[in-house]
Parts: structure tokens; sequence; C-alpha cells
């Protein structure tokens, strides 16, 4: 029997929505198993109150009615006499992990409408940014795009950003400021939104500006969107001194001005970090269906048209958790799913690109020459414009031994293309 309180145990809530609960592992075969079992789920604080009875156990009414009696028991014995309330004699039961799950996060404040509207923006990211190295194919889908690359889409690029960096992943990382930069250099685009501000502004400059966007709830969500590396707890902390200083000095207007763009700024932040972590919880519930499955290859087939930036990088960090935690057998199934993922979105390369790939993974000029005098039909000039515009994106991340790299491989290209017969341009 499992009893969850979020206040209590909040560990606990973040192991269901990571799908962390209920599951077994086979000995043998170190196959994972979701177990249909009981569950109860308390939230005090929102008054919500959930019972997990699963349809594959095959209860009658009755045995439904007091196996949920016992499950609300279990809960009220936990929680003194004055904090029960009138929701513990209506408790709700659900039928369905699935809905259990729903139900905890539209009680965060996270809808189903919001979750899909995330997956779309987290669609379209992943499509700039394989168009990043295509000038003209970036700029087409801008210009059909634009509508959506509002101060939401910026906000989850921003939080996706901060994570990478934090992670240590400086590639991600700077693909994504990359884009971010060139996508704030589109007129329209940026005239939506507010002007960044500057990265050495002072917290008196940056109280300023915030302060004459305060009751434009719309506006202030936005410029949280596009300057939220600089709302951390050095800005938050200053602000609340600044807020104190106002207050102790008799200035009570500004003080409860500070108070509301304080309150406004938090929930604006909580609001797009509440929408990215319903995505990436999704995300985690989807590898845990993948691991159960039994042709777990067949299984990302099946779901490969959603994956996406967010899901590799939920991957990978289950696989260092996994690392971390020990559970050497789980990462290395981790680890199969994430580079038969790499291999099928590899098999939806165009053949340029595939022969990039394969380039930039050989070490040595003669094995490269081998490679491509095997792809003669390929060395032309469309070959050479996508090695020109790797070339350039990794210049503009500030890699620049991945573009020297890229140089090697076009000269590579050209003296085998001209061996061939192929003149594409120096």
């Amino acid at each position: 029997m499992n009893v969850i309180d979020a206040r209590l145990a909040p560990q606990l809530k973040t192991a269901l929505l990571a799908g962390y609960l209920n599951r077994a592992v086979c000995p043998s075969c170190r196959a994972v198993t979701a177990i249909s079992v009981p569950l109860v789920y308390h939230d005090p604080d929102k008054e919500l109150l959930l019972v997990l009875v699963p349809t594959e156990l095959g209860l009658s009414a009755q045995q439904q009615e007091r196996l949920v009696g016992g499950l609300v028991q279990a809960i009220m014995s936990q929680t003194p006499p004055e904090q029960r309330k009138g929701y513990f004699l209506r408790p709700q039961t659900v039928l369905t992990m699935q809905r259990l799950i729903e139900l905890i996060l539209e009680a965060d404040g996270v809808t189903a409408e919001m979750i899909q509207a995330q997956k779309r923006r987290l669609t379209l990211l992943d499509e700039l940014l394989r168009a990043a190295g295509d000038e003209a194919r970036l700029t087409a889908l801008i210009e059909e795009h634009r509508g959506d690359l509002d101060y939401s889409f910026f906000a989850t690029m921003t939080a996706i950003l901060q994570e990478a960096a934090a992670s240590g992943d400086t590639q991600d990382a700077a693909q994504l400021e990359a884009l971010r930069e060139r996508l704030l250099q589109d007129p329209e685009v940026a005239r939506r939104l507010p002007a960044p501000l500057p990265p050495r502004i002072t917290l008196e400059e940056a109280l300023d500006r915030l302060l004459a966007l305060a009751d434009d709830e719309a506006a202030l969500a936005a410029m949280a969107a596009i300057n939220r590396p600089l709302f951390g707890y050095t800005f938050f902390r200053g602000l609340t001194e600044e807020m104190e200083r106002a207050r102790n000095a008799g200035d009570t207007a500004r003080a409860d001005r500070l108070a509301t763009l304080r309150a406004r700024l938090l929930e604006a932040i909580d609001e797009q970090d509440r929408a990215l972590q319903a995505a990436q919880e999704q995300d985690r519930q989807l590898i845990e269906e993948i691991l159960a499955s039994p042709d777990r290859q067949a299984a990302i087939r099946d779901h490969l048209a959603e994956v996406d930036t967010l899901f590799l990088n939920t991957l990978v960090r289950a696989i260092d958790e996994a690392r971390r935690q020990g559970d050497i057998e789980r990462s290395a199934r981790l680890r199969e799913v994430h580079d038969t993922i790499l291999s099928l979105l590899a098999e939806a390369m165009p053949p340029e690109l595939k022969l990039v790939n394969r380039l930039l993974a050989l070490d040595t000029p003669d094995e490269r020459r081998a490679v491509l005098a095997e792809s003669a039909a390929l060395l032309d000039e469309n070959l050479l414009a996508l090695v020109d515009a790797l070339q350039n994106e990794f210049a503009g991340q500030g890699r620049p031994e991945a573009a020297r790299r890229m140089a090697e491989i076009r000269q590579e290209i050209a003296e085998a293309a001209a061996v061939g017969g192929e003149k594409p341009s120096a």
C-alpha cells in the first residue's frame, strides 16, 4: 500500500511524477515492469485527496469501497485532528496512473493544454536548432512561425539553456544561446518583446525598468522570460533588501510597489517553470514506458516523433542519475535507449549530413579520404555549402576546434571531388 503526503514527503511526490514508484525489476532479464497497486495521494495545501484503484485489480464495488476507506484512514491517521477537513470525506477515485498524474499537475496549476502548448514550443525549438546551420531554412522557419516566437517560447528556450549550462553541457548551451541571439535579431520578433537588460546592469537600474512594467503582467512576464538568467537568488535577495530599506525609511508606497513586483515576477517565473517541469515529467514517463517495453526498439520507433531536445536532456540526466546511484544495469539500459534513438534519428538524415557525421567520427585523413572515395556521387556544391554552414555555426558558437575540423574536412572534400572529376568551387 502506497501512502504519499506531498507536504510530509515531497520527495515521494517527485518520485511518483518521475515514474520511479510502483515498478519492479526482473532479476534475470532486468526488464522494468509497472506494478498495479493501490495508492493514496494527499496534498493538504491544495486540499487534494486522490485514491488510485487500478482497474487491473478487478475489484467489486464493495471491495473498492473498503479499499478506499482504508487508504483514506491511513492518511487521516498521520494528519493532526485540527487539520482534518471536509475534503477527507470526498476522496476522488482514479483508475489509472496517468490520470492521477494529470490531476496532480492540474492542482499545481499545469493543465493538459499547457503541457501540449509547451510540447509544441519544444518541437518548434528543435526545428529551429536543426536549421541553425542553414540560414535560408532558418529564415523561412522564423517567417512561418513568427507568431509563435513569443515570451513563452523564449521562457522555454532560456530555461533549457540554463539547464544545459548548469549540467555542464556547454555545447547545447552555446547552440541555444546563438539561436536565441539570432531570433532576437529579427525586427518583428524583437518588437514584440522587451529589450534584454544589459548583463552588468545594477540592481537599482534593473528595478527602475521593472517597476515601470509592474502593472502590465504580460510585459513583466516577457521581461522575466527574456532576462531569466538575471533573476536568481542574488537578484531577489537584493530586491527584498531594497524593499526593507524603503519600509524602514518610511517610504511605504515604494516598499509596496517592490513587494508587488517581487510577487508578480516570482509568479511569472514559477508558471514558466511549472510548464517546463510538466513536459519533463511526461518525458520521464515515456522513458519508463520504453524501458518496460518487451521490444524497446519498436517502442522507440513508435514514439520517435516525441523525441526533442528536452527529451534527450531528460534521458541524459536519467543516465547520470542511475550512474550516481550505482544502478549500472539501469544506466546501461538507458544508454542503449539513447544510442538507439540517435541511430534512428540518423537514419532520417539527408545523405549529405550522414556523410559529414561519418567524416567527423573518423580520426585520420586517410580514413576520411577512403570514405569520400566511396561517396563520389555526393561530392558537389550542396555538400560544400553544408560544410560551410556547419563551420560558420561552430565558429559562431565559440567552438574553434570544431570549426577547424570542418575546415579540414571541407578541404578534403574539395580535393576528393577534383580527383573524381568534379570541380566544386574552393
